[in-house]
């Protein structure tokens, strides 16, 4: 089986069973905490760890769990993912905007976790430096595109994609975050990487992607 299906854990868990919770959310704790690393804004690292986000996130889900049994329409960790970034938000917005107010860092860190939101931050990465003042426009409309391209596609599509691009994973740590094999992680990553090259082809954008 390519995923190790956690709706069975999930279940118990919702019955009452803390271990089964306890142990769903140790297979994500690693890959989750590193994710708000990378997103944490200096002003918030003085004030917050990572780990505390993480706790914070899963106390949320627990809250949640039974809505997302009911209608389960994300893969349970793309679900969770979303969880995280909302914390992490709330976090900033506690620790940091509450103490300084600043429209231009709210706006630049309001990373909510929602596909539109994060369409925009993985375009913004797989669109490339501005090499040049010269390409910066012709950037910024391949930029504009590929987060529209981004936000039509699957969610598990946008999560490896994410996951590969933006935090910096290899496949075998993708495959820990999913909860499936590194070669399952691979042909999910090849499959989500084609289909991003052909919807991109079919709105005649050209050029590689920035995929280092």
């Amino acid at each position: 089986m390519e995923d190790d299906d956690p709706m069975p854990k999930l279940r118990l868990a919702a019955a009452g069973d803390q271990e089964a919770l306890r142990t769903l959310m140790e297979r994500y704790r690693k890959p989750l905490s590193r994710m708000v690393e990378r997103r944490m804004d200096r002003q918030l690292q003085v004030r917050v760890d990572a780990s505390d986000v993480v706790q914070d996130s899963y106390l949320e889900a627990w809250k949640h769990l039974q809505d997302y049994l009911d209608n389960p329409v994300l893969p349970f960790p793309v679900w969770l993912r979303q969880i995280v970034m909302q914390q992490s938000v709330a976090s900033y917005r506690t620790h940091v905007v509450a103490q300084k107010r600043s429209a231009h860092r709210e706006t630049s860190l309001n990373r909510s976790g929602s596909a539109s939101d994060e369409s925009q931050i993985l375009a913004d990465r797989l669109a490339g430096p501005a090499e040049s003042p010269s390409f910066a426009a012709m950037r910024e409309e391949r930029r504009a595109i590929l987060a529209e391209v981004l936000d039509g596609m699957e969610p598990d599509e946008r999560e490896i994609l994410t996951l590969r691009h933006f935090d910096g994973l290899n496949s075998v740590e993708s495959a820990e975050f999913l909860g499936i094999t590194p070669a399952a992680s691979s042909k999910r990553y090849i499959r989500a990487i084609k289909r991003l090259q052909g919807l991109l082809h079919d709105r005649k954008v050209s050029g590689d992607l920035s995929l280092d």
